[in-house]
């Protein structure tokens, strides 16, 4: 029987403005740079992210890659891929007994490239600013990390797998196993974000409730072979044939976390792994 899946999270955005005056020209500078911050704070309240996108290009690197000011610089890319945290919150409590892949899928619809690609910018400024490493990053960090990682995957297997957003599957049983339908590439990277996403719900100390998410899926991991076993690689370029496979089966099985495209009954992980 398939757990009800509940999300619950906060994000609590601190913006740090305040810098040390050296010049007049160092004031003027921050300023600047605070004011459009604002502006551009603003325009994403406003749900306005190409425009807050556009307006932060204009603050200088000093200032935005400030690490208290790393999550909003994040958000403008996030939003624009489709993270909305309340409409996320609301959705996760009326879905029932949907694993996590088909929660995500659900939610994060009407993707186009230039989205998607907009999510894996927002990761980037997180971790080339902070850390890759879960553990070195704050509740904060990790919570971000983790709505931003179920946008990217949401995303990403929508414009695979349900082009049309109708909710029907565009693939049959087995259709996650084959590379014609995602590549060996697309398939470890994918892992790699659902390994992130693990990592990041095991490091959070102030909402105990995120564990359940990890819970589901590295359960799923424990019903792998080690040898297919990803749940904890971070870097798709060092996945092995035989974890992209892991990959590949989880996707496919409707039991703990997959979208259910096995049609095995029962479509449990142990009769969907992929040959």
């Amino acid at each position: 029987m398939k757990k009800v899946f509940k999300i619950f999270f906060v994000i609590v955005l601190i913006v740090c403005s305040s810098c040390e005056e050296n010049t007049f020209q160092d004031f003027d500078s921050e300023a600047t740079n605070a004011s459009l911050w604002f502006e551009a704070k603003q325009l994403i309240n406003e749900r306005k992210y190409e425009e807050a996108i556009d307006k932060l290009t204009e603050v200088g690197d000093d200032y935005k890659l400030q690490r208290s000011n790393l999550i909003q610089y994040a958000s403008a890319y996030a939003g624009f891929c489709g993270l909305d945290l309340i409409q996320l919150v609301n959705d996760s409590s009326s879905l029932g007994g949907a694993t996590p892949i088909e929660f995500f899928m659900s939610v994060f619809q009407d993707q186009t490239p230039d989205k998607i690609a907009a999510c894996q910018t927002a990761i980037a400024i997180i971790e080339d600013n902070v850390s890759e490493i879960a553990s070195e990053r704050n509740d904060e960090e990790n919570i971000a990390m983790m709505a931003i990682l179920m946008t990217t995957i949401g995303s990403g297997l929508n414009e695979l797998f349900d082009p049309d957003n109708d909710g029907v599957l565009s693939i049959t049983h087995n259709g996650t196993c084959s590379a014609v339908n995602i590549s060996d590439a697309h398939t470890a990277l994918l892992g790699s974000y659902l390994s992130k996403m693990f990592a990041a719900a095991s490091e959070l100390s102030v909402i105990d409730v995120l564990s359940e998410i990890k819970d589901q899926v590295t359960s799923g991991c424990d019903e792998l072979s080690p040898i297919m076993d990803f749940c904890s690689a971070i870097d798709p370029l060092t996945y092995t044939p035989d974890q992209i496979r892991g990959v590949r089966s989880i996707l496919q099985e409707g039991q703990i976390f997959g979208m259910g495209s096995c049609t095995s009954s029962p479509n449990s992980l142990i009769n969907c792994i992929c040959i």
